[in-house]
């Protein structure tokens, strides 16, 4: 991810239960989205720069999967 602009320590993971309503509550409240990449069968996974310059990923674990 570091190609993406990601920097390589970014570690804090928020698990969400709504991927698309969890992006679009912090993309409303200033949050950029840096990332996004989807791993078939398992997650769905956004790095978000947050006001401060702080990074946070949210992931969203597909049930069953």
């Amino acid at each position: 991810m570091e190609r993406e602009g990601v920097p390589p320590h970014v570690k804090n993971y928020v698990a969400v239960d709504d991927y698309d309503k969890s992006l679009s509550l912090a993309l409303d409240r200033g949050a950029k989205l840096i990332h996004e990449a989807e791993v078939p069968n398992h997650c769905k996974l956004g790095v978000l720069i947050i006001p401060g310059d702080i990074f946070l990923a949210i992931v969203h674990y597909f049930k069953g999967g």
